[in-house]
């Protein structure tokens, strides 16, 4: 049984240029409420698998976090960069195409 998780109320960039700051503000949220813990309690260096990310949510997080952001960020990007400073990196590096193609 999957369980339904609501994504985090941060509103998307408005720009074309993804903002780091606000994506691992996004992924902070995301990662509290599918563990059901405090947002203070998620470190932003911690692996994803260290605080207990299981594949299906990691790959979910992507989507959802692609679906966020409207572009195309690939299923395995949380284990390429594995925490949210390292994703939120990654995904503010994309190319301005890459928001474009979403």
């Amino acid at each position: 049984m999957t369980t339904q998780i609501s994504t985090p109320n941060v509103a998307a960039p408005q720009s074309t240029q993804l903002d780091e700051d606000r994506i691992a503000h996004w992924l902070r949220q995301y990662v509290a409420k599918v563990l059901a813990l405090p947002e203070n309690d998620i470190n932003p260096t911690t692996s994803f698998h260290y605080l207990g990310l299981d594949s299906s949510s990691a790959v979910a997080m992507t989507g959802d976090l692609a679906d966020w952001l409207g572009c195309a960020i690939d299923a395995s990007a949380a284990y390429d960069h594995p925490n949210i400073v390292r994703l939120s990196k990654a995904v503010a590096a994309l190319p301005q195409r890459a928001r474009q193609a979403a």
